[in-house]
């Protein structure tokens, strides 16, 4: 007879879950500090100066791998919070509509980024 754990959907569902949730935490910590260094003087420049700031190859590398982790991590943040709080029906709805939203914005920002 197999137990529960032995059901490997809803356990490594959750491994996987909290693992991406903690690596992306992990990962936003070093890429957060750098971003607020970098950007809290960027508002006093003018526009030319920002753009060649982005345009330096260490800045739009670190942003291209800042933006997604902060998707996903709020993303999975946002799950977790439906998982506790919303019922049954309306809730795998939710957290699907709650990640393409999180990709859409994820997308669209590093466009914006790259048209810069």
């Amino acid at each position: 007879m197999k137990s529960a754990l032995d059901q490997p959907s809803q356990f490594h569902s959750g491994v996987r879950h909290w693992r991406l949730q903690r690596i992306s935490a992990i990962a936003l910590i070093p890429l957060s500090l750098w971003a607020v260094i970098e950007l809290v003087p960027l508002p006093a420049q003018n526009y030319a100066t920002a753009l060649e700031w982005i345009h330096q190859p260490l800045s739009i590398g670190l942003l291209l791998f800042l933006v997604p982790m902060l998707y996903l991590h709020a993303a999975l943040g946002v799950q977790v919070v439906l998982e506790d709080y919303i019922s049954d029906p309306l809730r795998r709805r939710l957290v699907v509509i709650t990640h393409a939203v999180a990709s859409v914005a994820a997308l669209g920002t590093l466009g914006a980024l790259f048209s810069a």
